[in-house]
């Protein structure tokens, strides 16, 4: 898929819910007090902000960079955390979807004047978060997540493993994963980051073989992470019982995330992308 793809999502925005003062330039006006333009007061240039702001009167006389702040602009904070692990990486085809994912999240934030961070995360991932501001960043976003390789070995526990790269406090937190995994362990990542967070979005992607196995007669299964084999002999029934337990596994996916106040939302590797941002996600309050 072209970059050109991402320009559909230009004049998109990610929206949250939480109300709260802005005191950063970013392209959201708020509703919590103030007209446009209505002026509050000067904090120091930072990376990705607009050099337009930028006050050259105060520069003529400290010799340092600030811009104006004004009282009804506003940005927000998404970060967004990818899994990693070898579930996730295993599937070429999903690997790369979900890093598509990602990328167009990054992107819609950074093209709004928003600030984004992004966590790879699995076992072996110990690089700190890549942090931007600004429109200029977002193809360097695109270009960075999409390209981002596998891990080197095998990688488990995508739960336990955000828990420890968990970033408190922002205003948007976008999980990415195939939550391949107990969920038990889900669990218990929500119970610890939810009193820690404003807003949760998460976004359960599986692939088409996941969905719908092709298998027939004798096959050697492989736990990607856990690098553990069983032999089954595939049938109707075997289908059946396992399309059952991933039914029961997504419905108790769903009450969990009720039960924290997370946005749940499921999508299928290989789904057409500008349906999901442009229909789905609008029509699920994800996008505006």
């Amino acid at each position: 898929m072209s970059y050109n793809w991402f320009h559909h999502l230009a004049k998109r925005k990610l929206v949250v819910k939480t109300k709260r003062k802005g005191f950063h330039k970013g392209m959201r006006v708020s509703s919590a007090f103030g007209y446009s333009f209505d002026f509050s007061d000067y904090r120091q240039y930072e990376l990705g902000d607009d050099p337009r702001r930028i006050d050259w009167n105060v520069y003529a006389r400290t010799e340092k960079l600030y811009i104006k702040r004004f009282l009804d602009e506003q940005e927000i904070s998404v970060v967004v955390y990818l899994d990693s692990t070898t579930s996730m990486t295993l599937d070429e085809k999903k690997w790369e979807f979900a890093k598509l994912l990602a990328a167009a999240f990054g992107f819609i934030a950074l093209n709004n004047e928003d600030r984004f961070t992004f966590l790879p995360v699995g076992e072996h991932w110990n690089t700190p978060p890549l942090e931007r501001k600004g429109s200029s960043f977002s193809k360097n976003i695109v270009d960075h997540i999409c390209e981002l390789p596998k891990e080197k070995e095998n990688s488990t526990d995508f739960s336990k493993n955000m828990e420890k790269r968990f970033i408190p406090m922002r205003d948007l937190t976008i999980i990415i994963t195939d939550a391949w995994e107990p969920i038990d362990q889900i669990a218990t990542l929500f119970q610890r980051i939810a009193p820690r967070v404003k807003e949760v979005r998460f976004l359960h992607i599986l692939g088409k073989e996941e969905i719908a196995p092709p298998y027939e007669r004798d096959v050697q299964l492989v736990d990607s992470e856990q690098n553990t084999t069983v032999n089954v002999s595939m049938s109707n029934t075997v289908v059946e019982k396992y399309k059952n337990r991933l039914h029961q596994h997504i419905k108790r996916l769903e009450v969990l995330c009720r039960r924290y106040k997370i946005h749940y939302l499921q999508v299928v590797e290989g789904e057409n992308l500008h349906k999901f941002f442009l229909q789905t996600c609008i029509k699920h309050g994800w996008l505006e």
